[in-house]
């Protein structure tokens, strides 16, 4: 496959999540307040939208931190101080499972692409070797 193809690929993988969590927030929002929805999916829908919007969020605003204090605060450590790649794999993983469980429980015009989204930022994970981290 040529480079630029995986390189399409690499980044319709990274952002497509994101886009997937834009709508789903804008379809938990709109949905008709008279359907016949239990409150308590309503709520579990909103957790693990908010478990999935972190899972997305968390890796970025980490390596905005570590720019920032490698490039501001202290230019004698190692930028692996300032880095736990492991750690912030784990809990952003660990939110993309919840928001995978729960969105197992969600109302049904948002379960699927819940679920979608949290198995799609876990194989986005997954691609990244661990030597990276």
């Amino acid at each position: 496959m040529p480079r630029d193809a995986l390189d399409v690929l690499f980044l319709a993988l990274v952002f497509s999540p994101i886009a997937l969590n834009v709508l789903l927030w804008r379809r938990l929002t709109h949905l008709v307040v008279d359907a016949p929805i239990a409150p308590w999916r309503r709520q579990v829908a909103y957790l693990g939208l908010v478990a999935n919007s972190l899972a997305i969020a968390l890796p970025w605003i980490v390596v905005l931190q570590a720019i920032i204090l490698f490039k501001y605060v202290r230019h004698d450590i190692p930028a692996d101080a300032f880095l736990d790649g492991e750690l912030f794999l784990n809990v952003s993983g660990a939110l993309a499972a919840l928001s995978i469980l729960l969105g197992a429980v969600a109302p049904r015009k948002i379960r699927f692409s819940l679920v979608l989204s949290g198995i799609m930022i876990i194989g986005a994970w997954a691609m990244i070797p661990k030597a990276i981290l």
